[in-house]
């Protein structure tokens, strides 16, 4: 396990260390910074939990596919935070997941305005407290289906919303003698994210 959480960092620093080396490379270069409506999909395993608002920031990036000018494979690199609140004898508990994500979308453009696009963003949690090592998974892969408006402009926005396929936890479900009764896998990180992008270069 150590060797493959040592192997998805590097390939996450390789990624954005040859994303910045190639930038001229590709039709448009972003910066986003942005909101995430952040809640955990569960099967009743948190309760009184509320969403909370995070931030998201990085670089992406995108390219033609096959010299088209409506069909664009996107990719770059995220530093999102995931989380929720639950709240117990009037204590509110705020749990934080710090997440590098690398998104790999398709992207369809439908006018020189509008775009829509799906795919996966594959994160690794970092920055984790000495609670999360133990009790929560650190690689995620999050399906996600979005769109963007005013990508013309030298600021565009973006809206998206992704669902974590991988449970945050796995752990043994103990019946009432204490035998083990199966596997309980649950908890999926869902946000539904609002930002802005700032185009470093492009074709126009």
């Amino acid at each position: 396990m150590p060797l493959k959480i040592k192997n998805c960092q590097l390939l996450i620093l390789l990624v954005a260390l040859w994303f910045l080396g190639h930038q001229k490379a590709f039709s448009q270069v972003e910066a986003v910074a942005g909101l995430n409506y952040s809640y955990a999909m569960n099967d009743g395993v948190l309760p009184n939990q509320k969403a909370i608002v995070t931030p998201t920031i990085g670089l992406l990036t995108s390219f033609q596919l096959k010299d088209s000018s409506i069909h664009h494979l996107k990719t770059g690199i995220l530093f999102m935070v995931a989380g929720y609140n639950q709240d117990f004898d009037e204590t509110t508990y705020s749990k934080r997941f710090k997440y590098l994500a690398l998104p790999l979308l398709y992207k369809l453009q439908l006018s020189d305005a509008i775009s829509v696009e799906a795919g996966a963003q594959f994160r690794m949690m970092v920055l984790r407290e000495e609670e999360y090592k133990y009790n929560y998974r650190r690689e995620d892969i999050a399906a996600v289906f979005g769109f963007n408006l005013f990508e013309g402009n030298m600021l565009s926005i973006y809206v998206n919303a992704s669902y974590g396929i991988l449970p945050m936890v796995s752990y043994q479900r103990i019946d009432e003698i204490g035998n083990f009764n199966g596997k309980i896998e649950d908890i999926h990180n869902t946000m539904v994210s609002l930002g802005i992008k700032f185009k470093l270069s492009g074709n126009d």
